[in-house]
């Protein structure tokens, strides 16, 4: 006897992928009505695990061992997996492969038939079920296989929209004939302009010189592509401003479906060129006039030391000191500039060099010892050398800088701990001190440039404002770096970290 299949369930269900759990349970309880026996299964194989998983459960096993796995080398279903050939036993088990091809991706068994043993003709049958089954397993494996695609597809177009949208950079596609298809947000800033106005638009109404658009098309026909043209955009009748121009035609099956545009706004770089080279014409004529200060404060300072010695055996000596102490601020303040004049041109120049940091801080504290007698300065250093990597001038500059904080700010007699500590990559430096600290707020903008903050001390500011901005930026060239911590009535700690250089 021969079975027909469009008696039982129509071949086209194949198709129907969704449908996999209840169609192969329809194919298994058709065809557990046919052959008249108790229950089935379908177990598929699992890549992953290289086990085989029940699938769908019929009859008395219904829903009792879905999630139980079977090795495929283990049992009936797993022999008729692994030789890819049918077995029958007796009226317990008629298993088959589902194939796919030579591939076997599953086993379908039939258990404990009513009637008699299982036959000839019942394997044709279950061989015949078998075959739809395998069909509906490969078509839900292309679902599958096509959703991931689709799902892949569908966030690389979402990551590139995202990414498109993010870019500072105007960005439009335009069609062959010239009419704008797509544009990002940067270039609707740029026109000031939104999206419906913009799209459909003809490209020579955004630009300027109509030889852009023309250098644009012939350039993309030509070589592909274009970069570097200059040009101006049009944000009104009356209204311009400059762009660089970079563009790429869009290929797709051998065809030309247009060409994609990115636009740099040059206003903002320009003007930004126009503050530099103001800056550095206005730098050098600061630093010259600094420099024609410095020429009379130093010779100025020179007739005070003449002074000094002939009122030593009266009481206007007192007076000559406080003249020479501020030309001494005069002058630093003044170099102190000059110092920052030539950082804003970036004219620091560095020369790395490995330094024995226990003999430049001892040199360092005893000048300050003496320049500053009634301050505690209290050096803690390792019992071994330490060598830091970094330029010998510069590093006595920043140390200037942050041991004339820690005076300015703490009071007459306060202690200034400076402290070494070496590890394996990094020498730190620790200078702390005792002042009235600084506020959180404050702490956030110690590196501003020109930021001068109260001195506790005197009630005013003090300072240019540029000495901590000064020491960060000769620290960076140095591949060092600062950290402030402070707490108002508890002091200051200023740590520094220079890269470990080698023994001398």
């Amino acid at each position: 006897m021969s079975y027909n299949l469009d008696d039982s369930i129509a071949l086209n269900k194949a198709g129907e992928a969704l449908k996999l759990p209840s169609f192969l349970e329809e194919i298994l309880e058709e065809l557990q009505e046919k052959i008249g026996c108790e229950a089935g299964s379908i177990l598929l194989l699992e890549d992953e695990r290289q086990k085989l998983i029940f699938k769908v459960t019929t009859g008395a096993r219904r829903g009792d061992i879905k999630k139980i796995t079977v090795d495929t080398k283990e049992g009936v279903a797993g022999w008729v997996f692994q030789r890819g050939e049918p077995l029958i036993v007796n009226n317990t088990y008629l298993a088959v492969p589902l194939k796919l091809g030579d591939k076997v991706v599953g086993v379908m068994e039939l258990i404990n038939k009513k009637e008699g043993n299982f036959t000839e003709e019942d394997l044709n049958i279950v061989l015949s079920f078998a075959s739809i089954a395998a069909v509906v397993v490969e078509n839900i494996e292309l679902y599958k296989h096509l959703r991931i695609l689709v799902n892949r597809v569908n966030n690389l177009e979402n990551y590139q929209k995202v990414l498109l949208e993010s870019l500072t950079d105007g960005v439009l596609s335009i069609n062959p004939a010239g009419e704008v298809v797509s544009c990002n947000r940067s270039i609707q800033i740029m026109l000031n302009r939104d999206r419906e106005s913009i799209v459909g638009q003809n490209i020579s109404e955004l630009f300027n010189d109509k030889n852009t658009i023309k250098d644009i098309i012939e350039g993309c026909r030509r070589k592909g592509k274009i970069n570097g043209l200059f040009s101006y955009l049009k944000t009104s009748k009356k209204n311009r401003f400059p762009v660089a121009v970079d563009a790429s035609s869009l290929i797709y099956d051998s065809k030309n479906k247009g060409i994609v545009i990115v636009v740099r706004n040059l206003r903002d770089a320009l003007l930004l060129e126009e503050i530099k080279r103001d800056i550095i014409v206005k730098s050098d004529l600061a630093c010259n006039l600094s420099h024609e200060f410095m020429t009379p404060l130093t010779a100025i300072q020179a007739g005070i030391q003449i002074f000094k010695e002939n009122f030593k055996e009266n009481g206007q000596s007192k007076y000559i000191k406080i003249v020479d102490n501020s030309v001494e601020i005069l002058k630093e303040r003044i170099q102190t500039f000059l110092d920052y004049l030539k950082a804003e041109k970036d004219e620091w120049k560095v020369d790395l060099e490995s330094i024995r940091l226990n003999l430049l801080l001892r040199q360092i504290i005893e000048e300050y010892k003496q320049k500053f007698p009634r301050y505690k300065f209290i050096l803690s250093l390792p019992d071994f050398p330490i060598f830091i990597y970094a330029d010998k001038k510069q590093t006595k500059k920043v140390l200037g800088v942050i041991l004339k904080n820690a005076i300015q700010y703490s009071k007459e007699g306060s202690r200034i701990q400076i402290r070494a500590v070496s590890n394996e990559e990094f020498i730190n430096l620790y200078i702390k001190d005792q002042g009235r600290g600084i506020s959180e707020k404050n702490v956030k903008n110690l590196f501003d440039k020109f930021k001068r903050f109260c001195d506790p001390l005197k009630e005013t500011s003090s300072g240019l404002g540029i000495g901590l901005w000064l020491a960060k930026y000769l620290l960076k060239k140095n591949n060092a770096n600062i950290i402030v911590q402070s707490k108002e009535g508890e002091g200051t700690v200023v740590k520094l970290s220079f890269k470990k250089g080698g023994e001398l």
